[in-house]
């Protein structure tokens, strides 16, 4: 029996949230990522469930690539908690990814 990870509970919680607010909320192929048309935008969904002020996210460099193709495209970034998330334009994230630290495999680093 496969169990679900907290990040996977997470998400989970933040799409019935969002499924609240306006009933279209379908996958998106993107990768292996957790990408979601909801409403009129594409949301790319990351989870961390660890933390306690600090909250850690990776994104794959091709993920972003993938993003950066689609219509009106956002990050969610959810800190622990549904009551916490940062919801950003995915377009002001790829203006700051050369700031961004990333290791060798392309994976960036976000720390919120």
């Amino acid at each position: 029996m496969n169990r679900l990870s907290n990040t996977d509970i997470l998400a989970m919680q933040f799409l019935e949230q969002a499924q609240r607010f306006n009933a279209n909320v379908e996958l998106i192929k993107v990768l292996k990522s957790r990408t979601y048309s909801i409403g009129e935008a594409n949301v790319l969904v990351r989870a961390s469930s660890e933390g306690n002020r600090r909250y850690f996210f990776g994104i794959n460099y091709l993920t972003v690539e993938e993003i950066s193709n689609l219509d009106n495209p956002f990050i969610a970034f959810i800190c622990g908690s549904t009551d916490k998330i940062v919801i950003i334009p995915a377009k002001i994230f790829f203006k700051y990814l050369p700031q961004i630290s990333h290791d060798r495999n392309g994976e960036y680093k976000i720390n919120i």
